[in-house]
């Protein structure tokens, strides 16, 4: 957990920039006036400070032509850039799911690719407008020369990393282990926590007051959970958390509340976010939408890809299986001396189970080659957890058999899904 300074907004910018619209502007636009401003400082260092240097290996015009072709060459490779943005997005968001281009419009390398071609632009451009035929610009054309250099190399590097997002097994690869990151960081275990069961402060009977509401509806979004416990401490409260990251809240509706009071804690709003969508990278719920989202386009009429669906849903019973055999408890952090401050919910691993694999099973019903991929992902998930996970998955595997029977399959396919599973899950189905 990161501990940022309380009461100082300036962290949310970075949220903030997470934005696809905003970070495509912001981060290239940085980029390019800083570049655009290197070349101001590089035609004054040529005309003030270092004028004649270099007289003698090139002529003023030539250096003049040379920074004419950096900034043509740079400006021709920025739309091509952006054009074959266009294309590779529009073929992904088609083939693969609308949702994935705000993931990659906050890809760092588009981000830098676009910024860096603008500003060899720009700083050619800069430099060619304080040049004369008096004294040629080196050290301007010197930088010029290295800008180009750099610039072909993102280039090369930026198509090499835009034709795999068309490529639908590293996506899905991509998405899943974003998936299982989400997952490991949701439930790790720091020195600040501990479980509620484990916190005597706290009884079922702990009576907890509303004391930040939420101003317009959207998704639960940043939590800045440091900044929360210190004012908790100073405040002698426990606040607890009404909502998951991720989940939708509407407006009026309860975020924070307080126990025993919450009178003169104030400016809480600040360190809660509320988004108009689903974050990124924050949430599991989004990394896993985007899975189902592929698996169940793969598997409709228009598309009737199996072996993509069969992909998403082998990613999500790989993430499932990194909290397999975690107890999924609400979680209590406390402040430096040990004392209960700040209450979050529970992840209920059914919950969880369900939005990841209800939705496969039902579009699985007619096709048995999905079927055997769910029916192989249950055991594992069976196998490797824990008493929950072994009750969660014996219902999945009782509804999967039952869609089977009644889609009127044959005998022989469903008894060729059923060989799929390990003894144990056997005996499940045969009850």
């Amino acid at each position: 957990m990161t501990e940022r300074a309380d009461d100082q907004p300036l962290w949310r910018f970075f949220d903030i920039i997470r934005n696809p619209v905003i970070a495509i502007l912001t981060i290239p636009s940085a980029i390019a006036v800083g570049l655009g401003l290197t070349g101001l400082a590089c035609s004054w260092l040529d005309r003030v400070i270092f004028p004649n240097l270099l007289d003698h290996i090139f002529a003023a015009p030539a250096a003049q032509s040379f920074l004419q072709a950096i900034a043509t060459s740079a400006m021709a490779a920025l739309s091509l850039t952006y054009s074959l943005m266009l294309v590779v997005y529009t073929l992904a968001a088609g083939n693969i799911g609308p949702r994935l281009l705000k993931r990659f419009t906050t890809e760092p390398i588009n981000q830098m690719t676009a910024g860096i071609l603008g500003g060899t632009f720009l700083f050619a451009l800069a430099a060619l407008s304080l040049s004369d035929d008096k004294n040629p610009p080196a050290i301007s054309v010197s930088v010029g020369f290295l800008l180009a250099v750099i610039s072909v190399l993102q280039l090369i590097a930026f198509v090499r990393k835009v034709s795999r997002h068309v490529t639908i097994d590293d996506e899905i690869a991509a998405i899943g282990r974003n998936l299982e990151d989400a997952l490991k960081t949701r439930f790790r275990r720091d020195a600040g926590i501990m479980t509620v069961a484990d916190c005597s402060e706290l009884t079922p009977e702990s009576h907890f007051d509303p004391v930040l509401r939420a101003k317009r509806s959207g998704y639960l979004g940043a939590i800045d959970i440091q900044s929360l416990v210190k004012k908790a401490q100073r405040g002698g409260i426990v606040l607890r958390l009404e909502n998951r990251p991720g989940e939708f809240i509407q407006q009026d509706e309860t975020i924070l509340s307080a126990h025993p009071t919450g009178d003169g804690i104030d400016k809480l709003d600040r360190l809660v976010v509320v988004e108009n969508a689903r974050s990124i990278d924050r949430p599991v719920e989004f990394q896993t939408n985007l899975l189902v989202e592929i698996a169940l386009r793969a598997l409709s009429p228009g598309i009737n890809d199996v072996f993509t669906a069969i992909a998403a849903a082998n990613q999500l019973v790989s993430a499932l299986l990194t909290v397999s055999d975690v107890q999924l408890e609400a979680i209590v952090h406390i402040d430096d001396k040990g004392d209960p401050r700040l209450v979050t919910p529970a992840m209920k691993l059914g919950t969880t189970m369900a939005r990841a694999l209800h939705p496969l099973r039902r579009a699985a019903a007619d096709r048995i080659l999905m079927a055997e991929a769910l029916a192989r992902g249950y055991g594992r998930l069976y196998d490797s957890g824990g008493e929950t996970m072994k009750k969660e998955v014996e219902r999945h595997v009782r509804l999967l058999f039952e869609g089977l029977n009644d889609a009127g399959h044959m005998p022989e396919d469903i008894d060729q899904v059923l060989k799929v599973l390990p003894n144990t899950l056997r005996s499940v189905v045969k009850k």
